[in-house]
């Protein structure tokens, strides 16, 4: 009953997912259960089965773009409402409302990799998440509704052990970085940061 355990050292994402989905899946079909019934077996969770809520990327910057934000991701999580499908609504409508807050405003409507919004006019790397609570409050909705969600793909910004954040002509140690995560997170409804630092940096 209990999951095996394989040890996976010095390897990337791209060889350990794989392989804990070959594991789970033999170690469902040897319990002669579904993945999924396996999986919420883990977590012990039982019941009703229950689709995770979605996170939505509506603006991008970093490596998916040249001139937005520094920062790769800003994204909504809608994850107030009793279904996924009222998530999607959700997330569709704030979507719309900030691509016409972008055109009343003069920003550019270009996208990323991505296909969300990559604005060049932003002044700093917090103008988005201004501009994704401003569409989330003009859709109709609330900060209790609709979270925020952020990537910075910190590793692409992060040289001789410094960050580089060229959107802000601003060079941060680590502990200035660290402090910068913590002040966004003081001050805006975001419930997760991604890769706030880079991967190699330890200390951070």
């Amino acid at each position: 009953t209990n999951m095996p355990i394989v040890i996976l050292k010095d390897v990337g994402g791209n060889a350990i997912l794989p392989t804990s989905l070959a594991i789970s899946r033999a170690a469902a079909a040897a319990q002669g259960l579904q993945l999924y019934e396996y999986l919420r077996g883990i977590f012990g969770k039982s019941g009703k089965v229950q689709l995770p809520k979605p996170t939505m990327v509506l603006i991008e910057g970093g490596k998916h773009t040249a001139k937005s934000a520094d920062f790769q991701d800003y994204l909504i999580a809608p994850i107030g409402f009793p279904s996924v499908s009222e998530c999607v609504r959700a997330g569709a409508e704030i979507y719309l409302t900030l691509a016409k807050n972008m055109k009343t405003k003069g920003f550019s409507s270009t996208t990323g990799t991505s296909g969300a919004f990559s604005p060049e006019e932003l002044k700093d790397n917090e103008q988005p998440i201004k501009m994704l609570l401003d569409a989330i409050e003009v859709a109709g909705y609330t900060t209790e509704q609709v979270k925020l969600a952020l990537d910075c793909a910190a590793t692409e910004l992060y040289q001789d052990k410094r960050y580089y954040l060229r959107k802000e002509r601003r060079i941060l140690q680590t502990n200035q970085m660290v402090d910068a995560m913590a002040k966004l997170v003081e001050a805006y409804p975001l419930i997760s940061i991604e890769d706030g630092v880079a991967d190699d940096d330890w200390t951070g």
